[in-house]
């Protein structure tokens, strides 16, 4: 049986049900898979954490500074 994949859903729940999986980290317009002499370039994204120290003068102004990893630790 082949599952048919609906382009806009009818309902919120229909959309819970059977949400849409795309070709996941690849953009619309590289659907199809390149060679070692001509790749297809795809963008990824990542969420990087970085740690501040945040202080507030009495003048008001507003301040951070990043705190550096230790690799050591």
């Amino acid at each position: 049986m082949k599952q048919i994949q609906r382009v806009d859903p009818i309902s919120i729940f229909e959309e819970i049900l059977n949400p849409f999986k795309g070709n996941t980290g690849m953009s619309p317009r590289t659907w199809e898979v390149g060679t070692r002499e001509k790749p297809t370039i795809i963008v990824r994204r990542e969420l990087v954490e970085k740690k501040y120290k945040a202080w507030q003068d009495k003048d008001g102004s507003y301040h951070e500074e990043l705190v550096k990893e230790d690799s050591s630790e």
